[in-house]
């Protein structure tokens, strides 16, 4: 996120904001700042969105972001100018040997979470992001495989168990899953590992968005967890008995790919 000076925004925010504008990137010119002073500027990814957030309770000149968002499956018409939300950020620099930034961000309506997204660097032990609400979970479950030997670095790949009131989903690096009403990203989940002369940061980012609306509902879905948005019912039902049934009609193992039911597998048509 970008304060209102077009650098990378530094310390705790708490503010109710509105949606002042919404473009995407592959249409605007979207320059990043460079984490370290006098260094050469950036550019968001054509696929991200570039949204503009304008502080409702002040009317000082520092009174609006712009947060670049790039999440696997969030719609493009997700944010729309008008749109409320209660922003949270924590931001802080990491200055160890080279200059890094931890940022986490949430926005919520009414006191339920809506967008999540964080990125934390550092020395050691990759750490996560701060969910700080009942809705989303996230842990760390622990390393999935390590990386390829390398004579510098060691790397260990974590999966993270992420968890709603509704479902749990184990989701490695690379991965986007559906788990209850959130589409849950991790991008980046890697410790490095000092063998000697390791000088890389363990590197975190994810980032989740809760679906807005459903195609279908439990009583009419007709493809699985595309359709019934991660509807609790449904969840149970693949899991208890191996397949989606939704108006009576079986739907294929495919449907639940992502899901993650260790206790029997796979999803299976009956």
């Amino acid at each position: 996120m970008i304060g209102s000076d077009d650098q990378w925004f530094i310390g705790s925010l708490a503010a109710h904001v509105t949606v002042g504008a919404v473009q995407s990137c592959a249409s605007t010119s979207c320059p990043l700042p460079s984490i370290v002073q006098g260094g050469l500027p950036g550019r968001a990814s054509t696929d991200a969105l570039r949204i503009l957030l304008v502080d409702q309770d002040s009317t000082t000149a520092n009174n609006r972001w712009t947060l670049y968002l790039l999440i696997p499956g969030m719609p493009a018409d997700y944010f729309q100018v008008g749109d409320q939300f209660d922003l949270n950020v924590g931001s802080a620099g990491n200055s160890i040997f080279y200059t890094t930034l931890d940022q986490t961000m949430t926005l919520s309506q009414g006191g339920h979470l809506m967008v999540f997204a964080g990125t934390r660097q550092q020395f050691g032990a990759a750490l996560l992001p701060t969910v700080a609400s009942a809705e989303l979970m996230v842990e760390d479950a622990g390393e999935s495989c390590k990386g390829a030997f390398d004579p510098s670095c060691g790397t260990a790949i974590h999966g993270a168990r992420v968890s709603t009131p509704e479902a749990s989903s184990l989701i490695l690096p690379g991965q986007t899953i559906q788990v209850g009403t959130f589409s849950f990203s991790v991008d980046q989940f890697t410790q490095y590992i000092d063998t000697g002369f390791c000088d890389s940061k363990s590197n975190t980012r994810m980032a989740a968005f809760k679906h807005t609306t459903c195609s279908g509902t439990a009583a009419m879905c007709t493809s699985g967890p595309a359709t019934c948005c991660g509807d609790s019912a449904y969840e149970a039902h693949c899991r208890d008995n191996g397949t989606w049934g939704c108006s009576g009609t079986d739907v294929l193992a495919s449907t639940c790919t992502g899901y993650d039911f260790p206790s029997r597998g796979a999803c299976q048509s009956r």
